[in-house]
């Protein structure tokens, strides 16, 4: 589990797909700073890529905010996966 002021890295393959924009649209609304980072040692044609997230805000996490989150990024995030504060 995260700290509140915790630290976030993800491995990702694409971005131009809605669930990966929407996973970023969650983590940018779950952080103070998100940033996607292709590393330069990367070939060009590799999709790599990283999102580093800084300064978890784990106040702002609640279910209320969970099923926001998820009502705006469609139904194929699974409810269960997003743990919240009260669980």
């Amino acid at each position: 589990m995260l700290v509140e002021g915790g630290s976030f890295l993800v491995k990702m393959f694409t971005l131009f797909e809605h669930s990966s924009i929407c996973l970023v649209y969650i983590l940018k609304c779950l952080f103070e700073c998100v940033v996607i980072n292709k590393p330069i040692m990367s070939t060009p044609g590799n999709s790599e890529t990283y999102i580093i997230c800084k300064g978890f805000l784990k106040s702002k996490f609640n279910d209320e905010t969970r099923d926001k989150l998820l009502a705006h990024c469609g139904t194929q995030w699974p409810r269960d996966r997003f743990v919240s504060e009260s669980t």
